[in-house]
């Protein structure tokens, strides 16, 4: 909770000073700054300093409510567009890995040297990424250095209107919607599994905390393996049917892990839904950076991030409230039946086009 509330607070209006800034600057700033932020856990000696954890942990994902949108939208400046599906693909599999190895890494560390070994570790991590980004030479846009220069860029009275222009390309552009609603109701399902899975593991399929990170492997394996498939093909195939095609198949497969319980089926079924879900992902982002013109991309990736996390905690919330009434097998089937929805909103709403929003579309915007 306390690092999902930044997300809920700041994700959207981040993504105003993300467009107002230099993007690669901002990251270099980000990673240096989570890596002081973290230098406190050094002190964490007994469970007196649990609330300096919480802390920190607090500080850090304020920090990255400005890097994660900086980083989506310096992409398309980096590769071509015919390479963008390649590039996001590429991006998600370095985030599919890290999720698998650093529980593992962390946790050893943990056992064998104490936290203040991960936070150094951590640290140095950041130190590393924020170097590796300072190396990046990103090419001239006279475009976005135009507007910086005949836009004012330092006046608050701005940042709201700024915000507004943001949420009203959302509302305006049909294929923004559609993702936003889908990605809406897909999280909102998320947020029931996520409650639910380990008491599923637990009393539906008999298992322990083995067969959960047997589950938890499944999936992150077939997040990378569809990472290097979505790469080499997500060209071929429209951003729109990608999508429909991983919330249809993440409906689809959960139904058939919930109603038929077995422990083999469920981590092929989880091995196969990574493939499809990373299509889906990869294509979300590939549509924000495509179709959206680069001074507004901060503040869209932003109000996607508040969207996702605004979602998973109603979601949250509702499994923790509902789940020990209605029991764990209908709150699942109906987690299943919410990815299929959204996978039906994309299919119906979500347009084929994939050209950015044009200069009428941002003067609509801009007069409201």
């Amino acid at each position: 909770m306390v690092e999902s509330l930044p997300r809920l607070l700041l994700g959207s209006l981040a993504g105003v000073f993300v467009d107002r800034w230099d993007r690669r600057r901002t990251m270099i700033v980000a990673d240096f700054t989570r890596a002081l932020i973290l230098l406190p856990l050094l002190l964490v000696q007994s469970r007196e300093w649990l609330w300096l954890i919480y802390v920190v942990a607090f500080l850090e994902s304020v920090i990255s409510q400005f890097f994660a949108p900086a980083k989506g939208a310096i992409i398309p400046r980096l590769v071509s567009e015919k390479d963008l599906i390649a590039a996001n693909s590429l991006n998600a599999m370095s985030d599919s890995l890290t999720r698998l190895i650093g529980p593992s890494l962390g946790g050893a560390l943990l056992g064998l040297l104490g936290l203040a070994s991960v936070a150094l570790f951590d640290v140095a991590s950041y130190l590393i990424s924020g170097v590796l980004i300072f190396l990046i030479t990103l090419p001239p846009d006279p475009k976005r250095d135009q507007d910086k220069t005949t836009k004012p860029a330092s006046k608050g009275k701005n940042i709201w209107s700024e915000w507004l222009e943001g949420l009203r390309l959302v509302q305006t552009d049909r294929t923004l919607a559609a993702l936003f609603l889908a990605t809406a109701l897909a999280m909102l399902g998320q947020g029931l599994i996520n409650v639910l899975i380990v008491v599923f593991v637990k009393d539906v399929l008999h298992g322990g905390a083995l067969q959960f990170g047997w589950m938890a492997t499944a999936q992150g394996v077939g997040g990378l393996v569809g990472g290097l498939i979505i790469g080499r093909v997500g060209n071929r195939l429209q951003p729109s049917r990608l999508i429909t095609l991983g919330l249809g198949t993440a409906g689809f497969a959960l139904l058939a892990i919930v109603n038929f319980p077995s422990l083999p089926l469920a981590l092929g079924l989880l091995a196969l839904m990574g493939i499809p879900l990373m299509g889906y992902l990869v294509s979300g982002q590939t549509l924000m950076q495509t179709k959206v013109t680069d001074q507004y991309r901060g503040r869209v990736l932003g109000a996607y991030a508040t969207t996702v996390a605004l979602l998973m905690l109603v979601g949250l919330a509702l499994a923790s409230t509902l789940g020990d009434a209605l029991g764990v097998v209908p709150m699942m089937n109906v987690a299943a039946g919410l990815y299929l929805l959204a996978g039906v909103v994309a299919l119906v709403m979500m347009p084929a086009a994939k050209q950015p929003v044009q200069e009428t579309a941002r003067r609509e915007i801009s007069s409201g």
